[in-house]
């Protein structure tokens, strides 16, 4: 199987500052003003094999990618701001259907990705890659009757990774950056069991350690005035760091009612181990573990031709009081008198969740 495709975007990105609510001195302007082009052209070849208990799949595909961008952005030039990227990313798989309760998979291939426009954006002064992966899996599943059971084991290696710094840019979204290299294992566990006609359980579990081997944080320092004295920067080589915002462990189960075949109720929990705001691994820069519990029933109402249903959602049903992302900053050390002073401490903004929620919805198809 042959595929090829084509694709393009071209459009003007805007925005004005109206104020800044307690500084009289900022009048109405233009945050942001450019346009954007880009193209992407994709080449897919696809050979696939199969036997009774065997199937295999080879893909090989080629992609061409081409950005342009000119304007400012918040009294930044633009006018550099072009990118060509050629990218080779083929991949395997092999499916083994051991008899019928027992199987296995297995996985391989090297992917690319390019810096998306946010990513340009964010570092004008330096350039940024296209992030390289080579991504191995191995999965075993159990299937019966009524249960059903599947374990996946990963590894990904990652070169010009573009991982997350903790910090916000001046629209609030995150900005990333790349590392030399990084990698990522862990262990997947799916579980799915029909406990009688009316009750059903699905329920899943992530292990997983993000490392980045070797991440250079840089800190920089401040005069009386709050300017950046560069020759007093520091740079902090860190080794095997555990990247931002990547728990540990998740676990989720959601077990379900059907009392009616128009009637089901659901209860889900979710819990998220703890998690870094940047890639220091910082235990003052750290979003704590959460559990969240939610509730849902929905109803259908039968209809000659058409489809109508109602659904109450009963959120964070326990009240707990959580924190699910945030970002933080570096205070930088302090220069007085050509002296440094070691001052630097994280300064973190997290975004509180809701507390016990109520959405009801209605849903009518015709």
């Amino acid at each position: 199987k042959f595929v090829a495709s084509y694709s393009f975007y071209q459009g003007t990105h805007f925005g004005k500052l109206r104020e800044i609510i307690g500084n009289s001195n900022i009048y109405p302007n233009n945050f942001y003003h450019n346009q954007s082009y880009k193209q992407d052209v994709a080449l897919f070849h696809q050979l696939s094999w199969k036997t009774s208990k065997i199937s295999a799949m080879l893909d090989f595909q080629f992609r061409h990618v081409f950005y342009r961008g000119l304007g400012d952005f918040w009294e930044r030039d633009l006018s550099a701001f072009q990118s060509n990227f050629n990218f080779f990313n083929p991949k395997f798989s092999m499916h083994f259907q051991l008899n019928p309760i027992h199987s296995l998979y297995l996985f391989g291939g090297l992917g690319h990705k390019e810096p998306n426009r946010n990513d340009i954006l964010d570092n004008v002064n330096k350039p940024v890659k296209s992030e390289q992966l080579y991504n191995l899996e191995l999965a075993y599943q159990l299937t019966k009757k009524n249960i059903s059971f599947k374990t996946n084991f990963f590894g990904m290696y990652f070169i010009d990774q573009l991982v997350l710094t903790g910090r916000i840019n001046e629209i609030g979204a995150y900005i990333r950056e790349n590392v030399p290299q990084s990698y990522r294992f862990g262990l997947e566990l799916a579980y799915e069991q029909k406990i009688s006609p009316k009750w059903s359980l699905n329920s899943n579990f992530t292990a997983m350690r993000s490392i980045i081997p070797t991440y250079y944080h840089y800190i920089y320092a401040y005069n009386e005035a709050f300017q950046i004295q560069h020759e007093f920067t520091k740079i902090d080589t860190l080794k095997y760091t555990t990247q931002s915002f990547s728990p540990e462990t998740i676990a989720f189960a959601d077990l379900n009612f059907t009392p009616h075949p128009n009637s089901k109720l659901s209860l889900q929990g979710k819990l998220t181990s703890a998690q870094f705001l940047d890639n220091t691994q910082n235990e003052k820069a750290k979003i704590p573990s959460f559990f969240v519990l939610n509730a849902n029933y929905k109803q259908d109402f039968p209809m000659n031709k058409n489809k109508c249903s109602i659904q109450f959602q009963l959120n964070n049903i326990l009240n707990s009081s959580y924190v699910s992302s945030g970002y933080t900053y570096g205070s930088g050390n302090s220069v007085v008198s050509n002296i440094l002073l070691p001052t630097n401490t994280p300064i973190n903004y997290y975004f509180p969740q809701a507390g016990l929620n109520v959405l009801i919805s209605l849903q009518y198809q015709w």
